[in-house]
């Protein structure tokens, strides 16, 4: 929690390398983030003001 607002940080162990970016990893977890976030804001009553996956195989963190 940060300022009254919710701070969500998902750690992925999807494998990024290849053609594949480190956004276009973190993406494929969106609608995961969303439910999280939809979950999160209904039990509290606060809101979600940022949200991240944290790529553990390459050590990237991506806003999502």
């Amino acid at each position: 929690e940060e300022d009254g607002e919710w701070v969500i940080i998902d750690y992925k162990t999807d494998y990024v390398g290849g053609s594949k970016t480190p956004e276009q990893v973190a993406a494929r977890h969106k609608a995961q983030l969303d439910m999280y976030t939809d979950a999160l804001e209904a039990l509290s009553g606060k809101k979600v003001k940022e949200r991240y996956v944290y790529l553990i195989s390459s050590g990237d963190t991506v806003r999502v």
